[in-house]
């Protein structure tokens, strides 16, 4: 994933101008170096960023942020070996492996969902 970093705190959302917009997640507050001579720091912030279309709603927000964080066919490959470990063809550690997946999937659902509620509430 690419970090990005800026002196300005990013909003949650803000429209590029050809209909879609920018979802920024992952949105942390840093101290950095002060560009001048000194030991002084100044904030800056970390972040993550897709570009979304419309419709905007949680459920497309969702879905691009998982695509750029997992390509399409990781998924299918932690279904398939979850599989194959309930059958008892692969060890157990990829049933352990695919609810870690999934574990992760839920913490980003439920940050994008608190996201787009303070979105559309601003």
């Amino acid at each position: 994933m690419i970090l990005i970093q800026s002196n300005n705190k990013p909003q949650i959302m803000s429209a590029i101008g050809n209909g879609s917009y920018l979802y920024h997640f992952n949105i942390k507050e840093i101290e950095v170096p002060s560009p001048m001579q000194g030991t002084e720091v100044t904030k800056a912030w970390n972040y993550n960023e897709v570009v979304v279309w419309p419709p905007i709603d949680s459920g497309t927000i969702t879905k691009a942020v998982m695509n750029y964080i997992w390509p399409k066919d990781v998924e299918q490959k932690y279904i398939n070996d979850y599989n194959a470990a309930t059958l008892g063809i692969l060890d157990e550690s990829y049933i352990e492996a695919y609810k870690g997946f999934m574990m992760q999937r839920k913490s980003i659902k439920e940050q994008i969902d608190k996201d787009y509620n303070e979105y559309i509430n601003s």
